[in-house]
């Protein structure tokens, strides 16, 4: 007898071809294996797999993939790929970069001429990248305060993108001139470990002032010092850009000319030669650079002289004010003794005047007596105030005011000492 056909609500319904036997694991390893065979036959987005032909009469059962056999591959989302010679070259060139920096790391420093000329400007090199990180310190610090005094954050912001435009300005500055004095930096240790920064915060050519600091520091000179702005405005030849070069390479040396001119008077005037000297660096500097270019030596020697004075009067100044400084803590300092020994010699005489002065305080501190006079008799003849009630508990209702003494009675004999009707 032929079986009988089971009801269409009974029967199994047909496995999806997506849903291999096994679960999600031996999908997704099929799914592997579909990408790998798919990338190593050149599968590119520009031309996609054709996908297989459909069969005129799918089978009712068909075969599901194993994680042995791959799926067919499936369509990629359509975007740029390097084709296989690009994506070679493109490896090549990495790995000369990488083989570049270690050769680099491992490459000796060039030797440096340790001359009293190289050890001036080396000097001077690190007092400009010291006056930039301690003026950049200085403005943040700046802003701090103003943000503690509840100045708009926007105000605050302006300080911090200075800062950020001085840092992504000069990054190459250090490395530059280390470079130049010190034979360059120990790639080998330079290189920062993975994640850390790549450079220090502060690490640039000398901060970039904003249009607002140089307005101010051009009014200060014109203020105080207008030939020194007459000198800057011939040096810039009237390229905007040069002028505010200058500017901010000045900056650090006139920084509180204003304040120098009132409270330090000497120290003003040795800034002020400093920023002149400075001014005549760069144009010898120029000089320098303008005869090296030609065949006249003798013209080179004098450009070089004139550096060399140049470089001289800068050190002659910043040691006169190095001088200056250590006088006036020289100065403070004997101050400070000389008061030390008065205190010291006279210890009993002031340790008996400051005990006169504590017993009068204990003397003092006692309450006076009432005084009796007219002035005082209507405070004496006062009531007392009522005593105000602890803090907490419920107010309390005022006293009833005294009732009125009650007429005696007519027969009733009349008190003691009663005058009489």
């Amino acid at each position: 007898m032929p079986p009988r056909a089971q009801p269409v609500c009974q029967r199994p319904a047909p496995r999806r071809a997506s849903a291999p036997a096994g679960g999600p694991r031996a999908w997704r390893a099929a799914l592997a294996v579909a990408i790998a065979l798919a990338t190593a036959s050149g599968y590119s987005s520009a031309a996609p797999a054709t996908p297989p032909a459909t069969p005129a009469a799918p089978p009712a059962s068909p075969p599901l993939p194993t994680p042995d056999e791959p799926a067919p591959p499936r369509a990629r989302p359509s975007g740029p790929r390097l084709p296989p010679a690009a994506r070679e070259r493109a490896i090549d060139r990495l790995r000369e970069q990488s083989q570049r920096s270690s050769d680099d790391a491992q490459r000796p420093r060039p030797p440096v001429q340790d001359t009293p000329l190289n050890r001036e400007a080396a000097r001077g090199f690190l007092t400009r990248w010291a006056e930039s990180l301690s003026a950049a310190s200085e403005r943040l610090a700046s802003a701090v305060r103003r943000l503690d005094a509840g100045e708009p954050i926007a105000d605050v912001r302006q300080v911090l993108d200075t800062e950020l435009r001085s840092l992504r300005a000069g990054l190459r500055w250090p490395e530059r001139d280390l470079e130049r004095f010190f034979g360059g930096l120990d790639r080998s240790r330079a290189t920062p470990a993975p994640g850390e920064p790549r450079s220090l915060p502060g690490a640039g050519t000398p901060p970039r002032l904003s249009p607002a600091e140089r307005t101010k520091l051009r009014a200060l000179l014109q203020e105080h010092r207008p030939e020194l702005l007459a000198r800057l405005e011939a040096l810039a030849a009237g390229s905007e850009q040069e002028r505010d070069r200058v500017i901010d390479a000045l900056a650090p040396r006139l920084r509180g000319l204003a304040e120098l001119q009132q409270d330090d008077p000497e120290m003003f005037e040795i800034r002020v030669q400093e920023g002149n000297s400075f001014l005549d660096l760069i144009e010898s500097t120029r000089a320098l650079a303008k005869a090296r270019s030609g065949a006249d030596q003798g013209a080179t020697d004098r450009a070089r002289e004139a550096v060399r004075r140049a470089l001289t009067a800068q050190l002659d100044l910043r040691l006169s004010a190095q001088e200056l400084s250590i006088r006036r803590v020289r100065e403070r300092l004997d101050r400070e003794q000389g008061e030390l020994d008065r205190t010291r010699a006279n210890r009993e005489q002031i340790l008996d005047t400051q005990l006169r002065q504590a017993e009068r305080r204990g003397i003092d501190s006692a309450p006076p007596p009432p005084r009796r006079g007219p002035q005082n008799r209507a405070n004496t003849e006062r009531p007392p105030a009522p005593r105000a009630a602890p803090a907490g508990d419920a107010p309390r209702d005022p006293p009833p005011p005294p009732s009125p003494p009650r007429a005696a009675p007519p027969n009733s004999p009349a008190p003691p000492g009663a005058p009489l009707r």
